[in-house]
């Protein structure tokens, strides 16, 4: 079995990932054209469903997994989580807790 993630975030910083499993081995090409046409049909359904959609909606993470397992894959985890990038998303943190400590002159980590 083959491992494969499908994952999307946004400015906020938020995001899902979507672990799946393969018997078949797939090239980066080939894994990248399956992820964005999976992107495509889960916007597609979500937008016929509820009127609008966004790509980094936990909602969408459903309809890729409806998608690729019409193509052999198994979701085996899917998490929402919280991503912090100090370099081009540190004006998107809202809690000014953790921007005093992002911020802090003995801080040797870049976060």
């Amino acid at each position: 079995m083959y491992y494969y993630s499908i994952a999307s975030g946004n400015p906020e910083g938020t995001e899902f990932d979507l672990v799946l499993q393969h018997e078949q081995v797939f090239t980066e090409k080939d894994f990248d054209k399956i992820a964005e046409e999976a992107f495509v049909y889960a916007l597609e359904e979500d937008f016929k469903k509820s009127g609008w959609t966004s790509i980094s909606r936990p909602e969408t993470a459903f309809y890729i997994k409806e998608f690729v397992g019409k193509l052999g894959f198994k979701a085996l985890h899917f998490s929402c989580s919280y991503y912090i990038d100090p370099f081009c998303g540190k004006g998107n943190i809202k809690s000014e807790e953790l921007k005093k400590w992002i911020n802090r002159n003995d801080n040797t980590d870049p976060v």
